[in-house]
Order: structure tokens, then sequence, then C-alpha cells
């Protein structure tokens, strides 16, 4: 990774960009194709994708997740996407009400299947989550052409820092469904924890361990 690079928090103005780097990211996600792509027409699925990722960027940003992103000058080229445990009651009353409100749309956008799938996607890997202040790493992707920089390192070292500054938090979640990514992440510390199942697709959840 060059000097040049920095991580930032992104505004609602970097949304647009936002979505670029994530659907180029999670184009061959098998997720995204169990979710977006198998029996769709290319341009109905990347319209799903686009509204999917806008509303993760919304939610994120309504709820006080944190959503950061590197620059390679005045470039994005991949981001991430935290969850962070909010210890104030009014702030996560707040933040679940526009996330709901936000919501409402989402059938509409993505189709009512999609949606009861990815409904059921958080409820099944949310279930496997540990007991105690935690973080969830819900997204993190570097765009194709900037791959192979440093880039996705430098991101993950990032968040593994912010979750290390919180004393009370007993570590960080995520959750993958290529296989190919456990060792990757295994490599930053983390550990599979359980494999479950969602309509046939096999999702690992993973954890690092404050």
């Amino acid at each position: 990774m060059t000097s040049q690079c920095t991580i930032i928090k992104l505004s609602w103005k970097d949304k647009n960009a936002f979505i670029s780097i994530m659907a180029n990211a999670f184009s061959a996600d098998p997720l995204f194709d169990r979710l977006f792509i198998q029996n769709q027409a290319a341009l109905t699925a990347s319209y799903r994708i686009k509204m999917f990722l806008s509303f993760m960027f919304d939610m994120s940003m309504l709820n006080g997740g944190q959503v950061r992103g590197i620059f390679d000058g005045d470039r994005l080229v991949g981001c991430y996407v935290l969850e962070i445990p909010i210890k104030n009651l009014f702030s996560r009353i707040k933040g679940t009400i526009l996330t709901l409100i936000r919501a409402l749309a989402l059938p509409f956008q993505i189709s009512v299947r999609s949606f009861k799938l990815v409904n059921d996607y958080m409820r099944i890997t949310r279930a496997t989550v540990p007991h105690g202040r935690h973080y969830y790493l819900a997204m993190i992707g570097v765009h194709e052409n900037a791959q192979g920089k440093g880039h996705g390192k430098a991101l993950m070292q990032e968040i593994i820092s912010v979750v290390e500054h919180d004393k009370q938090a007993v570590g960080i979640c995520l959750d993958t469904e290529n296989k190919a990514n456990i060792g990757l992440y295994e490599h930053f510390g983390f550990a599979l924890q359980t494999e479950v199942f969602l309509d046939g697709l096999a999702v690992y959840c993973m954890f690092r361990k404050q």
C-alpha cells in the first residue's frame, strides 16, 4: 500500500462509490448469487444488488455503524461496514426505528423472496454470536482492480485495532459463504465457530476473541 492511501470515515456523498466497490467485490459471492443473481436477468440482478447495498449503507449510517473506506489518492478502492455495540439505550432505539422505516421499501426493491432470505440469514447467523459486548463485520471489500496491494490487509488491521481498543468487548464476529476465505480470516486471528445452512447454502461463522 502506497503512502498516498488513506482510510477515512465515509459520508453520504460516498454512497455511490461504496455501492460500486461492494457490487464489484461481491460479484462472485455465493450469498449474493443465491439472493440476487440466480434465475434473474442481468439488469434485474444488478438493480437488486445495488438496492441491497444502498440499504446496507443507509442502515449502517442511521444505526451508528462504522462505514470506512480506503482511498488511493481521491479514488475509493475498498471499504468496510462494522456494526458497533451501542451503549446508549436511546441511541439503540432511535437507530432501530430508523432502520425499520428504511427497510419498509426493501422487499419491493430486492423481491419478497430475497428479503425473507436476508432476514433468515440474520436470524440464523446472529444466533451463533457470543454473549457479551461484541462487534460484527458485516461487509468488507476491495475492488478487483485494486486487489493485491495490501488494501484489504490495511482495512482488516484497522478493524481489529478498533475492537482491541474497546476493553469491554469480547471480540469480533463475521460470516462468510466462501470456504476459501476461512484461511484468510484465520490469518487475522479469527477461528471458525460453527457452520450453518441457509436455503442449502453453507455459511461459516467466525469469531476473533479479544
